[in-house]
């Protein structure tokens, strides 16, 4: 190759060398600038969506109108759900559209851009008070304005209650950075749900009439089981009718604070229960499938930690400091109001029950050959503080069996004897949790009976039979004290969560 023509080559390779670079220049440049101008739209779209932001969450708190910022151009479409649940009962139920723009998204206060959360919804933790306010968008669509429309409180004022919220979204995972740092609350993540817990104590129940016999509860002393008579335990409710012999129901618990062995319910009658035997101490176990040669029930619990101490009848007991000079009770019949004996009543009269009535003895109470009878609609509660004696005697409702109606509190022991081969039948509640029940031939009782311990004269031939009223499940015995409630508390006494709602049609 001559000296012109390498000349001439090498200008061609210069040239192009030059057009290379200046064309990947403004290759590059033009990416660049592309760069640039896409983080420019994110930006100018995360300040959009954080004006926006601020504006619902002020307006939220302020019940604002119109915002100012233009949502004409953001997309619109269907989210999550909120739901608000005390003690497993939905209190507060909201759908959580979505505001979109770009790869921003907007539910329920909650701005999201990618793996990254923006800004969160107003939450107020201190002093043992949450607060959470939530912005929620209804409607099907958004035009150029959005506009507060109302706010909704659920204040959560049981600091006992299991109080949960649960958020069902796509983005449950952000959701759940929003709780992270709160005290008392639990966070469980599942499946596109977040279950938002504040675990109460439980509230405890006030105490009611559960068993057809409570025994030995509550001195929590063995009594004896052995010494038990022929037992029946069945039940009926008298919301719906009398007690049907032919067609007993099958609800009658009866716990005991003792141990059972082969020996129970070894007289003639034996023991039958229409329902559990619970107790909380052992059972032999050949007895222990509810089928023995003196023993049937439907369903045998031993070694029971779940059976409550029973309630001491004297806690069950008016105080008599309530009870005034006019209000003295010689004899005769119980006409309304209160009713005050200090010492040993005796009567052998019929009293009749006219119109609901309390009747408190500061001693003891003997009927011999004296039915009480409470007519039909009225109430009657007796106070005892000593003994009880019902000698051939019997408490009747006219409202056949409804022991609702019904009460005797008796701080002492029990003594029920009808004539010989008869029977003495009692309507109502008997408790007599402190005391032991002396009993002759049959006694039959439509309600319960709490006692602690049972005696009998003759063990072959005396017969207990409880038919237990499934309506006295709702007598409440003894509400609950203050210091209890204290006890089951959250550290977080109050709850609200604010829904405030946002549309644009």
């Amino acid at each position: 190759m001559g000296r012109g023509q390498a000349s001439i080559i090498g200008v061609v390779l210069l040239m192009g060398f030059v057009i290379i670079s200046a064309t990947a220049v403004a290759v590059m440049g033009s990416s660049a600038l592309a760069v640039v101008q896409d983080q420019s739209n994110s930006e100018h779209r995360i300040n959009e969506m954080q004006s926006l932001s601020q504006e619902m969450r002020t307006a939220s708190m302020s019940n604002d109108g119109t915002l100012a910022t233009d949502v004409g151009e953001f997309e619109f479409e269907s989210g999550g759900n909120i739901q608000v649940l005390v003690d497993g009962e939905v209190v507060a139920n909201h759908d959580m559209n979505r505001i979109v723009n770009g790869n921003l998204v907007y539910e329920g206060g909650l701005l999201i851009d990618g793996e990254r959360v923006v800004d969160s919804p107003e939450m107020d933790s201190q002093d043992g008070v949450y607060r959470l306010t939530m912005p929620v968008v209804s409607g099907d669509s958004l035009n150029e304005e959005l506009r507060h429309k109302t706010t909704r409180s659920v204040p959560i004022t049981d600091s006992t209650a299991n109080v949960t919220i649960v958020i069902e979204s796509e983005y449950y995972e952000h959701w759940e950075t929003l709780f992270e740092d709160a005290d008392d609350i639990e966070t469980i993540p599942e499946d596109n749900t977040l279950k938002v817990m504040f675990p109460g104590g439980k509230a405890p129940e006030p105490k009611t009439v559960e068993n057809a016999l409570s025994l030995g509860l509550a001195n929590q002393q063995n009594v004896g089981l052995n010494d038990i008579p022929g037992l029946t335990a069945d039940s009926y409710n008298s919301e719906v009718g009398s007690y049907d012999p032919a067609n007993p129901n099958r609800n009658a618990k009866v716990a005991a604070h003792d141990d059972l062995d082969d020996n129970m319910g070894a007289g003639s009658q034996g023991i039958l229960i229409r329902g559990d035997f619970v107790t909380s101490g052992n059972v032999k176990k050949n007895m222990r499938n509810g089928s023995h040669k003196n023993f049937e029930a439907d369903n045998v619990y031993w070694d029971n930690d779940s059976i409550e101490k029973g309630i001491p009848t004297s806690e069950l007991l008016d105080n008599p400091s309530d009870y005034s000079d006019e209000q003295l009770y010689v004899t005769g019949d119980l006409e309304g109001g209160k009713y005050y004996k200090k010492g040993l009543l005796v009567t052998s009269n019929e009293i009749t029950v006219t119109d609901s009535s309390t009747l408190y003895v500061d001693g003891d109470l003997e009927l011999s050959s004296s039915d009480i009878i409470v007519e039909s609609g009225n109430e009657l509660e007796v106070h005892v503080d000593g003994d009880l004696v019902l000698d051939d005697s019997s408490v009747i409702n006219q409202d056949a069996h409804n022991s609702l109606d019904i009460s005797f509190y008796v701080s002492g022991d029990v003594q029920i004897e009808p004539q010989e081969n008869s029977r003495s039948e009692l309507t109502g509640l008997l408790h007599a949790s402190e005391g032991t029940l002396h009993m002759n031939d049959e006694v039959e009782i439509y309600g319960a009976l709490a006692i602690d311990d049972i005696v009998t004269d003759n063990h072959n031939k005396d017969h207990l039979l409880i038919h237990y009223d499934e309506n006295l499940e709702n007598k409440v015995l003894k509400q609950v004290s203050e210091t209890e409630m204290e006890e089951a508390s959250r550290d977080t006494k109050f709850i609200e969560i604010r829904f405030s709602e946002f549309d644009s049609e």
